[in-house]
C-alpha cells in the first residue's frame, strides 16, 4: 500500500519539475529574444537619431545660403561700394555692400539737364561659410538719396568701415564737424553700441558727445570758450540713462531722422 502510493506521488513530482523546468526554459528564451530585439531597436534608434542630428540641420543651413553675396541685392537696386571684413570675428572675409535705388519715377532731371536720383539706399550685409553667403542684415531704404550724392563743400560726405571689430558709420560735414554709429556683431544681429559727434565751426569743436549704449552712459563736452584762437575750455556733464534693447541696424528706417532716445543735456 505504502509503495503503491507513493510511486504515484514520485511520477507526479517528477512530472511537475520537468514541466516546471521547460516552463522556465521558454520564459528564459522568450525573455532573451525580447532584450534582444529590444538592444537592436535601441541601436537602430540611436542611428536614426544620429542621422537626423547629422544632416537636417546642416541641409537647412545650406539650402538658406547664396553662392554669391550678389544675390542678396534685390531688383531694382545697384551696388554702390563694397568691401571685405571679418564682421563676426571667424576668420572668414564676409561681405558688406551699400545698394541704391535705380527706379526710373524717381530719376528726375534738374533745370541744368542733370539727372538727380532721388532713390533711397541701404546697405546689405552677408556672412561667408564654407558653402556659400549667409544675409545678416538686409536694409534696403535706411539712406537718403544726399548720402550718396554729396559732393559740395558743404554736403554731408558718407563712408563706412570695420575699425576694432567694430562697423563704423562716418558721416563728414566739412568744416561742421562729424558724426558716426558704431556696430558690433552680436546676439546674431548687427546692434548699435556707439554714437559720436563732434560739432565745429572751425579748427576747435565746439560741441562733442560720445554714447555708449552697452554701458548706457553719455558724456558731453561743451566748449565754453567761443574764441576759436584760445585752447578750449570744456564742460563735461555724464549721464547714465535707461534702455531696454539696443537698436539694430536691421530696424533703423532712416538715418536722418533716427531717434537715439539720448536724455537732455540740461
Amino acid at each position: 500500500m505504502n509503495w503503491i502510493w507513493t510511486y504515484p506521488t514520485m511520477i507526479s513530482a517528477s512530472t511537475t519539475m520537468v514541466k516546471t523546468l521547460k516552463f522556465v526554459l521558454v520564459v528564459f528564451v522568450i525573455m532573451g529574444c525580447k532584450q534582444s530585439k529590444t538592444h537592436n531597436s535601441a541601436i537602430q534608434a540611436q542611428q536614426s537619431n544620429i542621422v537626423q542630428t547629422a544632416t537636417k540641420p546642416a541641409n537647412e543651413e545650406q539650402s538658406a545660403l547664396k553662392a554669391t553675396a550678389d544675390e542678396y541685392v534685390p531688383l531694382g537696386y545697384e551696388v554702390i561700394s563694397q568691401f571685405d571684413a571679418d564682421v563676426n570675428q571667424d576668420g572668414k572675409p564676409d561681405k558688406l555692400m551699400t545698394i541704391w535705388g535705380t527706379d526710373p519715377q524717381k530719376i528726375k532731371t534738374n533745370e541744368d539737364g542733370e539727372d538727380i536720383n532721388n532713390n533711397r539706399g541701404g546697405i546689405i550685409i552677408a556672412l561667408k561659410h564654407d558653402a556659400g553667403y549667409e544675409l545678416a542684415v538686409a536694409n534696403y531704404e535706411c539712406f537718403s538719396a544726399d548720402t550718396f550724392g554729396g559732393d559740395e563743400i558743404d554736403d554731408v560726405v558718407f563712408d563706412y568701415y570695420m575699425k576694432n571689430n567694430t562697423l563704423i558709420f562716418h558721416f563728414a560735414h566739412g568744416r561742421y564737424g562729424f558724426w558716426k554709429y558704431i556696430f558690433r556683431y552680436q546676439n546674431n544681429d548687427i546692434e548699435l553700441i556707439g554714437y559720436h559727434l563732434d560739432q565745429s565751426n572751425g579748427a576747435i569743436s565746439s560741441l562733442i558727445e560720445d554714447v555708449n549704449f552697452s554701458t548706457r552712459t553719455a558724456v558731453y563736452k561743451q566748449n565754453m570758450n567761443n574764441n576759436d584762437e584760445e585752447p578750449a575750455k570744456y564742460k563735461v556733464k555724464i549721464i547714465k540713462f535707461k534702455r531696454d534693447n539696443l537698436i539694430k541696424l536691421s530696424e533703423i528706417a532712416d538715418f536722418d531722422n533716427l531717434d537715439l532716445g539720448l536724455p537732455e543735456t540740461e
